[in-house]
């Protein structure tokens, strides 16, 4: 649990937000910026790849981020699962899909999940009970700044009873059932 405080050198007091993407949204990096900046008492994590590709706009915009937001590359298994554990929130601003191991991890580490609207997740992601969703970036920082100073209903409790039926043991049974039946068929 300790490992990622030593790693960062971070201070444990502070509450600490969570995103895995890359930087090629535009938008969902400007929410993740502004959510820090409502929330200057929060430390946030973007773990992605390395800025050295991307645009020179995304490039000013990371340098013009406020003091408690950390860009840096995705760390180990062990660093990672860490951050999670740690974090009050995991936070997904972007589009794009979300791997789904990344946020099954988060819903096992009873973060806080909240995220733009993701028609893939649809049966894992429901807005107020396993996650808090927004369609717009202002809403993504609303329920950033609400959860953070203890003003929303919390998912993680829900979010964890749905990923158990996600997990690996979970999962191999349903393929034994099928590779059974499949079996059988023949």
């Amino acid at each position: 649990k300790e490992i990622f405080y030593r790693y960062y050198n971070e201070d444990k007091n502070k509450k600490l937000v969570v995103s895995v993407g890359d930087y090629t949204n535009l938008e969902g990096v400007t929410a993740f910026i502004n959510a820090a900046k409502k929330s200057p008492n929060a430390v946030f994590y973007y773990f992605g790849p390395s800025v050295a590709g991307v645009s020179l706009k995304i490039k000013r915009l990371l340098r013009k981020a406020p003091k408690n937001i950390k860009f840096k590359l995705v760390p180990n298994d062990d660093i990672f699962r860490s951050a999670l554990i740690n974090a009050s929130i995991f936070f997904y601003t972007g589009y794009s899909i979300v791997g789904y191991i990344t946020l099954l991890d988060a819903m096992a580490a009873k973060c806080e999940i909240i995220c733009r609207e993701q028609p893939l997740f649809d049966d894992l992601l429901i807005d107020g009970e396993t996650a808090h969703i927004g369609k717009y970036s202002e809403t993504l920082i609303s329920l950033t700044k609400d959860c953070l100073e203890g003003r929303l209903a919390s998912t993680k409790e829900l979010a964890y009873i749905k990923v158990q039926q996600h997990s690996i043991n979970e999962v191999g049974k349903t393929l034994k059932w099928l590779y059974q039946q499949r079996i059988n068929m023949k």
